[in-house]
Parts: structure tokens; sequence; C-alpha cells
């Protein structure tokens, strides 16, 4: 017999309130015999004999209700012996399939080692009995669901894939065991782990059942932890430099007395190896890449693999901070000087010597096409409207995680703007104006742009609950205003980029004034994700077909869409984004093994529950039943007790 709330045992000091008042009632007061009433004496000699019987029940009843109250509040519970070989239970299995269970051993993982004993577990299941599995790799999933059927079970142990990628997620697993074996009608309650219990694992951290649930642990770790994995790769150099781009690779592990080696590959190709060169516990190598490439992703690989392969592999992005703009000029000219985005041109062209990197592509309104846009991180509306045609692809280009900046001027249409772009645009532009005398910029970032004066702008009204209002007019009105639609950015720009209507292009802040646009504007999602996390890529239409190339060289068409949740990424390495076919630059991405999972020292199972038998081969403990509700019916039955001798009292 135990209690679950022990502490509650105090409340049993509560079974001195009834004995002290019942000792307080017994005191006599004095007494003073009458003449008149002497004849009553014998009469209240007799009842007073019944009182004292009745209240010697009454203390009795008192005592034993606050009595059983207390235990109840204490959770007791009693031990009841049961044998596997003929009483059924509830088992629930918590199998660890995260990366580090991928782990070589004699031939085979340890998922595989792990799939083997609980199967030797499920042959030891009296018949009736209900088996869960949830598996314990980020996210944990549940594979079998209170499930009795002994072979089916087995098979969905042969389908786990037993060189998973994932990132541990024990505790959240361990939780929806809890919950599955909660929803069993059955009294024995069982939950085995079965987990390499490495750091990565974190077991210590878990909300272990303290009581009416069993739980074994059975530890299927690697005998030999000496691991290496890529740990980072640092990029310098330029694409275009004689030298190229260099990439310092840095290794940790214990050191290895085979040579080991980095190579290279680009495009599912090796196009280079270098040695690895080892100081105490960290190697380092250096590859480079030759000016010129075009690749925007490459992948590293250790070799040879050692006891975990699938961290021996990274993915590098090259030029991710390279911004690729599409301008879009809506008053093109012959001479180069007087287009609508010569300024503009001119501002990311000296990017690069105060240490940033644009990619600009400029084209007439009238020569737009769908690849320009699909391979672009920002486009530039500069006083242009566009055919109604383009506008959905605009729209699921910026929803997808394009953005977009749109530049006043004399030849935009603002209906076109605030009907058909509504939905898309922070803001909603009016009727051109003339101003009667210059008005001046203001910007908390930027405090020089009240140095340039603007002579006319097509305000920007009824502005998004969500708009960011970046610089304003001397007046308070919005000059640029900028807000978040789904994945991507959009820019309202209420004069023009160039020096039709201000002379903000002469000014020593236009420079800085449309690099800090851009890089708002270009803010890039994380490049690098673990494995089996969603990327929001831009889905295929009837004339642009958008392909991912997997590390293993897979290719996956996407579906017709706006916008398409790439869930496929179990695999570690580069993955590589098609459009039509061309390496879409902007759109690639890489998985990287997750940090944690590269340790496989196991660390045993938690310390303040150390039985790492299986829960569902201990057939010496009984199974824990509680008392609660007895005790309680105890109570309710003294209570009606209590209530029945007081009216007899009073009789």
């Amino acid at each position: 017999m135990g209690f679950g709330l022990p502490w509650a045992l105090a409340g049993l000091l509560a079974v001195a309130i009834p004995i002290l008042a019942h000792l307080l009632r017994r005191q006599k007061l004095p007494q003073q015999t009458l003449p008149t009433i002497a004849f009553l004496h014998r009469i209240h000699a007799t009842r007073a004999a019944r009182l004292r019987f009745v209240d010697l029940l009454l203390l009795v009843a008192r005592v034993a209700l606050v009595a059983a109250l207390a235990l109840a509040a204490a959770a007791p519970y009693r031990i009841v012996q049961s044998s596997l070989l003929d009483r059924q239970h509830a088992l629930a299995i918590v199998f660890d399939d995260s990366l580090s269970m991928s782990a070589m051993e004699e031939g085979e993982t340890l998922i595989e080692r792990a799939a083997a004993v609980s199967m030797e577990q499920l042959r030891d299941l009296p018949e009736g009995s209900e088996v869960s599995v949830v598996l314990a790799g980020r996210p944990p999933r549940v594979w079998v669901r209170r499930r009795s059927e002994i072979d089916m079970i087995e098979s969905a142990f042969a389908e786990i894939d037993a060189r998973s990628t994932r990132a541990g997620a024990l505790c959240d697993a361990v939780n929806a065991a809890v919950e599955l074996l909660l929803e069993s009608e059955l009294a024995d309650r069982r939950l085995l782990v079965l987990s390499d219990f490495t750091v990565g694992a974190g077991a210590d951290e878990c909300d272990w059942p303290a009581r009416g649930i069993r739980v074994g642990f059975e530890t299927v770790a690697s005998s030999r932890p000496d691991n290496r994995r890529i740990a980072s790769v640092e990029i310098s150099g330029q694409r275009e430099a004689p030298e190229g781009l260099v990439l310092d690779v840095r290794v940790t592990g214990p050191p290895t007395e085979e040579q080991q080696s980095i190579r290279l590959r680009q495009k599912g190709q090796e196009t280079q190896r270098a040695p690895v060169r080892w100081s105490a516990d960290q190697g380092e190598a250096t590859l480079t890449i030759e000016p010129g490439t075009s690749d925007a992703v490459v992948e590293l690989r250790l070799d040879p693999d050692d006891v975990l392969p699938a961290d021996n592999v990274r993915g590098v992005l090259l030029g991710s901070d390279t911004v690729h703009v599409l301008l879009v000029d809506g008053d093109p000219h012959p001479d180069p000087r007087k287009r609508e985005t010569a300024f503009l041109s001119h501002a990311l062209g000296v990017a690069p010597r105060i240490g940033r990197s644009f990619a600009v592509e400029t084209l007439d309104a009238q020569d737009l096409s769908e690849s320009a846009i699909i391979r672009s991180d920002v486009v530039v509306l500069a006083n242009a409207t566009l055919d109604e045609k383009w506008l959905p692809l605009i729209q699921r280009f910026v929803g997808g995680g394009g953005s977009l900046w749109i530049t006043a001027g004399d030849r935009i249409n603002p209906r076109v703007y605030g009907s058909v772009l509504r939905e898309l645009l922070p803001g909603r532009y009016t009727a051109t104006r003339r101003e009667e005398r210059p008005v001046s910029l203001r910007s908390r970032a930027l405090p020089e742009l009240e140095q340039a004066a603007v002579t006319a702008r097509t305000p920007i009204s009824e502005t998004a609950l969500d708009a960011v209002v970046t610089a304003r007019f001397d007046d308070g009105a919005p000059a640029m205003v900028e807000h978040r639609y789904r994945n991507g950015r959009v820019a309202m720009f209420a004069t023009t980029i160039d020096d039709a209507w201000t002379d903000l292009p002469y000014q020593p802040v236009f420079v800085p004034f449309v690099l800090n646009a851009l890089e708002r504007l270009a803010g890039r999602t994380q490049d690098a994700v673990e494995p089996y996390a969603s990327v929001s890529l831009p889905g295929s239409t009837s004339s642009q077909r958008i392909q991912v190339v997997t590390p293993t060289g897979r290719t996956v068409d996407l579906a017709d869409a706006d916008r398409v949740v790439f869930r496929d990424t179990g695999e570690i390495g580069a993955y590589r984004v098609l459009v039509n076919g061309v390496q879409g630059e902007r759109f690639a991405f890489v998985v990287d093994a997750p940090a944690a999972e590269s340790n496989l020292e196991s660390l045993g199972p938690p310390a303040e529950l150390g039985d790492t038998e299986g829960a569902a081969a201990d057939a010496t403990r009984g199974t824990e039943r509680p008392l609660t509700p007895w005790l309680l019916l105890a109570a309710m039955v003294l209570l009606f007790g209590e209530l029945w001798l007081r009216q007899i009292r009073r009789r």
C-alpha cells in the first residue's frame, strides 16, 4: 500500500477536533437538587445511560468520518499482484527514431535493433492486451493506436525508417503515450521507452508519470560512440575574384588513424577533394570554388563514413547575401541616363563597394516575363502600370516570399492599384498633385532625407492596419509605406525614384535610402532547416515548371498553386530548385543534421526512474489500485450514520 499525496496525511490531526468537543461536553456543571423534581431522578438516570451510549457512537462516527476524508485526500492505493501470463494490460511503447538511433552497430542500425527488442516484448503479452506505439523523432507520431493484433503491430515496426534523420522529441512522445494509456479501459497500464538516452534525447527533462502507470526502459545504445561530423563552414572571397570562393570546413569529433577527406559536390557531381588536418578533437579542411560559378548551393561530404553517416553531409548556400532585383521601367528612354530606373541602377551599382551585393536586371514594362519575376527577390515597379495579365502572377510572387516596391510617377494608374491589387498593397494611391511649394521628407532612420525637396506626389491613403510608415512628408502624410503580405513584403513610395518630381537622387542620402529599403524588403527567411521541417516555395503554373532536386538526386515536381508547403525534407544536404530546368538561386535551401544528435554517448535512463527492465516483461510487481473511491463511499455512509444518531439523541 502507498499514498500518492503522503503530505495530505497531516489532515489526520483533525480527528482531535470531535474528540476535544466530546470531552468538553462531558464536563459536569454545578448541580443543585430541588425538592419539586426529586421524583424524576430515576427516569433521568435511565435516559442518561442511553445518551452516553449514543454520544459514544457519535464520537466514533465523527472520528471515522474525518479520518476517511483525510485518507482520501492522500490518494491511497494498494498493490495488486498480477502475472503477465494471465492478465491483460495496456502497453504504450515510446520508440526513439531520432538521428542518433541511426548509428550503425554490428551491421544494423540501432533503430533496427530496437525494433527487434520491441517485437520480443510483444510476444510476452497476454491475449487481449492493447498496444500503442509512439515514435519519438520530431515531430512525434502515433504509429500504432491501441491495437491488439500482434502481427499488425510487428509489421508496423518493420515499416519504421531505419535511417531516420529526425531531431529528438522524446518528452513530447512520452506525453502522447501517457494520453493513449489514459484512454484505455484496462486498469493495468505500462509505459516502455526504447532509446539510446543520449544528450539529444533529453530524458531527464521529461515529465514522467508518478503513479498509476508503470514505467520501464530499454537502453539501445552504440558501443562505439566516436562519431565525427561537419560542424561548420565559413565562406570567404567573391564569386568573380580570381581566387573564387574559399570554404573553410571544421570537423568535430575524435581523430582517426584513417586519413579522412572532404569531398565537394556541385549539382550532384564530385568536383574537388581536400584532406582533413587534425589537431586534438578538431579537424580542418579548405576547398575552393572556381570563379564565375552559378551554383546557388553545394554539398560537402566527410569521407569515409563513420558509425553515423548522416551527419557527415552538409549543404552550403553560396552567395546567399546577394539580392536579385528586377527593375521594371515604366518610362523607358533610348538614352539610359534618362530612363526611370537610371538613378536606381546607379545606386545598386555602387552597393558592392559598401558591403552589399545586388544582381540587377532591368526590363521595360512591355518586355516583362514570368521567368524574370520568379527568379527575383525584389521586383521594383518604377512608374509602371502593368498589364492586368501580370497582376495575378505578382500576387503569387509576393505570397510565395518575394517582395514588391512600387514607386509613383505620371504613368501609374491608381485605379488598377486600388482595385485589382488592393489586398496586396499597404495603402491606396490617389490622384497625383503638384505642390505649390516643395515639401521635404522625414524619417527617423535617415534624418538626412529632409534635405530632399519634392515638387509632386501621388498621395497614399487608407493605409492597412499592419502598415508601417517608414518615411513621411513634412505635412505628416505618408511618403513610404510597407507591410507584409503572406510570406512576402510590399512597399509603396509616393513620389518618383528619378528626378522628375524630386531632387532626392542628387542627395548623398539617396544610396542609403535605396539600400535600406531593399534590405528590408529582401529580408530572407531561414535558409537552413532541420529534417522534415516545411519550406514555402512557389507552385508551378501553366508556363512555369517548378522542381526540387533533393540531395540524393530525386526530382520532385511541385503542384500548381500560389505557393506550396514542401515537406519532403528528410534527406540531409543541399536542395536545388529549378524553374523551367534553370536553377532558381533564391529558392535553394539546405537541411542540416541536428547537432545534438551527433553525440552518441549514452547517459542511461533518468536516475530517479532507474528501472531498466522492460515494462512488458516484468511480472514481479503488481498494479496500483486506488482506494480513494472506497474511502469516499465510507465517508458518505458515516455521514448518514452521524445524522441518524443525532436524530436518535434528540428523541
